[in-house]
């Protein structure tokens, strides 16, 4: 959302192409010097990269919150029990709660690889694989449900899902090609 803002922000503070005002006539002559002119500093527009990153963090965070998957609890109490749908294995709620610091750091990734003028380099490397991470997350969430994959079609977003870790593995390769100081490390690798 920042990122997004700061191209909006960008788009309004662009210098209007208004011509200057003719000079005054003691200008003219020289008695009276100009104003000089004082507009917002405009900030540069985010690069193609940035964009994708922002827009890609919204689509995966706006997919994961559409309840219906295969692992809410509704979806879970409705399931009748039979081989093809056996689940030996049931963590418990609070194993959960992994997913709280991993939102958190992907949204400091974000903020850090879109705002941040100095993480530019890693952004534009990151960026093609950590994207294409978060569609396949996005569409791992689409898929991942009774009304979409019966239990005979489990294996898409199983596919989905290798096809996450695959494109992290992408940006992954991408970051550890390059110098990365600890905040980078910090904000980007870690997470």
């Amino acid at each position: 959302v920042p990122t997004l803002l700061r191209v909006a922000y960008a788009y309004v503070t662009l210098p209007a192409a208004v011509p200057a005002p003719a000079p005054s006539l003691l200008q003219s002559l020289g008695y009276v010097s100009a104003p000089a002119a004082s507009a917002p500093e405009a900030l540069p527009l985010p690069q193609r990269w940035q964009v994708a990153v922002a827009a890609a963090w919204v689509a995966n965070n706006l997919a994961v919150m559409v309840p219906g998957r295969y692992d809410s609890r509704r979806a879970m109490a409705a399931e009748k029990a039979c081989a093809a749908t056996a689940n030996l294995f049931t963590p418990s709620g609070w194993a959960f709660a992994i997913w709280g610091p991993i939102f958190a750091g992907e949204w400091l990734m974000m903020l850090y690889l879109t705002n941040v003028p100095a993480a530019g380099a890693v952004g534009a490397a990151v960026a093609p694989g950590w994207v294409a991470a978060l569609c396949a997350q996005a569409a791992w969430c689409a898929a991942f449900r009774p009304s979409v994959c019966g239990p005979g079609l489990l294996w898409v977003p199983a596919g989905l899902l290798a096809t996450t870790g695959a494109c992290l593995a992408v940006a992954h390769r991408a970051l550890r090609a390059m110098a990365c100081g600890p905040l980078t490390n910090a904000l980007v690798r870690w997470p």
